[in-house]
């Protein structure tokens, strides 16, 4: 139905039913998101070339959003097992585990499934992972960051883990380990990718 032309952190460029579009989020699966905004935008009378537009214009904060370009920062917001199924697919589409280390920034809401979100993050082979919480949303209760570490060490048992309770800390801390061609995917919560987006 449609043809893959590129794909960067930055972006995707495809082509649907024979025109040429352009989005600024990553991942194939807002591929499709796209390719139903089109068909809907078409359905209701709006001309292709606003449709061109109004894709090429869009914004999605903290989805794949890279904040930070050298070293690569990654916010995402994937913050249940098919949203992080997608990031882990997109991730690893775009990136060379064995060229790239890559280091994880973690903080889920208290009432995920966190086994089955950790399982499918360390399929990414990551590197270091730093567990911690937001501490921006008074009313929903956070995973705890120790618990997320134990857990850690059974599905990542190769990663080196640390703890931080406060968020600003722990990207300052996860930033430290960064060396030149690593990449830091900062995600598992909506909350956490959008407090730490203030530092960026």
């Amino acid at each position: 139905l449609y043809e893959i032309k590129k794909q960067t952190i930055h972006g995707s460029a495809f082509i649907y039913r024979g025109q040429k579009y352009h989005i600024r989020v990553a991942g194939e699966h807002q591929i499709k998101n796209a390719i139903l905004a089109i068909d809907t935008a078409q359905a209701l009378g709006i001309p292709s070339k606003a449709i061109r537009q109004g894709l090429e214009k869009t914004r999605m904060p903290i989805r794949m959003e890279a904040v930070s370009k050298n070293p690569l920062i990654i916010l995402d917001s994937a913050h249940n097992p098919d949203k992080i199924k997608t990031t882990v697919k997109t991730m690893l589409s775009l990136f060379d585990p064995k060229r790239n280390n890559l280091h994880l920034l973690l903080g889920f809401s208290e009432n995920k499934p966190l086994d089955r979100m950790l399982r499918e993050l360390a399929l990414l082979n990551p590197k270091q992972i730093t567990a911690t919480r937001n501490s921006s949303h008074a009313f929903r209760k956070v995973a705890d960051p120790r618990v997320i570490a134990k857990r850690l060490k059974r599905q990542a048992p190769q990663a080196k883990i640390q703890i931080f309770l406060e968020p600003f800390r722990a990207l300052k801390e996860a930033k430290k380990k960064l060396k030149k061609n690593d990449i830091l995917l900062i995600t598992g919560s909506v909350f956490l990718s959008g407090q730490l987006r203030a530092h960026f």
